[in-house]
């Protein structure tokens, strides 16, 4: 629901929206109208955090009264 709500406020504003997300997450973007426009985002960390566990990113944009899918 909090999804839907932005992506009306988009809409209401007359911009495009940017989100990331995790890969389990993107469903529920598109649902909403939001296209992927990087699939994997790969961190480049330092040494210090190079034994850490490092997120899985997508991102994903939607246009100004892209309609979603059911």
């Amino acid at each position: 629901m909090l999804t839907r709500w932005g992506a009306a406020k988009v809409d209401e504003s007359g911009v495009e929206a940017v989100v990331e997300g995790t890969p389990n997450a993107r469903r529920l973007y598109e649902k909403c109208g939001f296209r992927t426009t990087i699939e994997e985002m790969r961190l480049d960390v330092s040494d210090e955090f190079a034994d850490r566990r490092k997120p899985e990113l997508v991102f994903l944009q939607r246009q100004v009264g892209v309609q979603g899918r059911p």
